[in-house]
């Protein structure tokens, strides 16, 4: 299998994918003919369609008002797709170079950091020089805000390299050591959700990623939790689970549910805590140390 070839195939068509869905949305201003059209789509890439709507809906209501009026309807109506559509709104807020901050507030605490990965996959793919060579991020974001933000930045390192390991391990070696590990979750959600790669190449990862192994499988955790959530589970992330993480795609979205944590947390401190919990998960955590 040529993995690379492979793997850059199912880029172009998750970039077609995401294009054509945030074409239409910009012209359709029914919510009904949109989701229609979404539903139409290739179920395997179906939520990519979503986030692409998702970075159009929030784009046209940044413009129009700073508000994101139309954007919570249409969330509400996506539902499985929560996690696609949560990237895209932070696609739409990186485009608009305005404070992520303001629209942090009216999104639930997990969900809020699935907007910083996709302001960082953003900056990752079209703000290389700012964001990747000369290593600069938003300087509103704390320390934990950064690593959710690192891991938009690690997926758009796997877009990257297509599945070429060596390419991979120099785009990480640009960055300081203390931002690897979210950089790894990043690259683990990009691989197993994108899919591609035979068990030579996952195994090989896994061995590049050296001391951060429980990073790249919670990664493969977090991508089998969208997969599940939005009923598109692939050979592919199951591969990446039972390599990674010696588990199923569905056992690892039960973990992530099990983890959680509690509501009345402080929304700053709860994603980061949720990745711990699930780290340390004893189904998981003795294969992955």
């Amino acid at each position: 299998m040529d993995c690379e070839k492979e793997i850059s195939f199912r880029i172009e068509k998750i970039k077609t994918i995401f294009q054509t869905a945030k074409e239409i949305s910009t012209a359709e201003k029914s919510l009904d003919t949109l989701i229609d059209y979404l539903e139409t789509t290739d179920p395997e890439f179906r939520s990519i369609a979503y986030e692409g709507a998702s970075m159009a809906i929030a784009q046209l209501d940044i413009e129009k008002d700073n508000t994101l009026t139309i954007w919570h309807t249409f969330n509400q109506r996506a539902g499985a797709h929560a996690a696609q559509t949560h990237a895209g709104l932070g696609w739409a807020i990186a485009q608009q170079n305005c404070s992520a901050l303001p629209f942090l507030e009216t999104l639930s605490p997990l969900l809020r950091f699935r907007v910083l990965d996709g302001y960082g996959y953003y900056e990752g793919i079209f703000r290389q020089r700012s964001s990747i060579k000369n290593q600069k991020s938003p300087e509103e974001f704390d320390s934990k805000m950064l690593q959710a933000y690192d891991q938009g930045i690690g997926r758009s390192l796997w877009y990257a390299s297509k599945g070429d390991v060596k390419k991979l391990e120099a785009l990480i070696s640009i960055f300081p050591s203390d931002r690897h590990a979210a950089l790894w979750i990043g690259i683990g959600v990009a691989c197993a959700y994108v899919g591609g790669c035979d068990e030579n190449l996952l195994r090989s990862l896994l061995s590049t990623s050296q001391k951060h192994k429980t990073q790249l499988a919670t990664g493969a955790v977090l991508a089998a939790r969208a997969r599940v959530q939005a009923n598109a589970i692939t050979g592919d992330v199951e591969l990446a689970c039972r390599i990674w993480c010696h588990i199923s795609a569905q056992e690892a979205m039960l973990l992530t549910v099990e983890a959680e944590p509690s509501s009345s947390l402080n929304s700053n401190d709860s994603y980061a805590l949720w990745l711990f919990q699930i780290e340390q998960k004893k189904m998981f955590s003795r294969y992955c140390k």
